[in-house]
């Protein structure tokens, strides 16, 4: 997206939040989750990290076009894109969100998409500390 730099990132971090997972795969989760945030917010996303039950729970939020209800399920499978124009060269293939539900899967966690308070998409993950 040539206008990224216009789009205002809004952090809420609770410092006493932990998670127990791999540092790459965590980072690789997370950077997928904004990567498409930023791709379809018009001017703002938003990250929190907070504490949940039995682990922590990392939240993003944009305001763009949101995510059609039927559509939230179907996202989450490799090669699915919403926009059908979409190329490797436009924006990707449809492989984010799926790798991000495969590593938080991996680590015992769980995802979900649904409606932002913004308007737009809604991804949270949950991370259970393991022991």
């Amino acid at each position: 997206r040539d206008d990224a730099e216009d789009i205002e990132v809004l952090l809420q971090l609770d410092d006493s939040a932990e998670v127990c997972a791999d540092p790459r795969q965590f980072q690789r989760a997370i950077e997928n989750i904004l990567r498409n945030a930023q791709r379809y917010a018009k001017r703002m996303v938003r990250l929190t990290v907070e504490k949940g039950p039995g682990g922590m729970v990392v939240t993003v939020d944009d305001d763009g076009p949101g995510i059609p209800e039927p559509m939230r399920e179907k996202v989450l499978q490799p090669f699915v894109r919403l926009d059908s124009d979409r190329s490797r060269e436009s924006g990707g293939v449809g492989l984010g969100l799926a790798i991000v539900s495969r590593i938080v899967g991996s680590h015992g966690g769980s995802l979900s998409v649904g409606e932002s308070s913004t308007g737009g998409a809604r991804i949270t993950t949950r991370w259970p500390n393991r022991q």
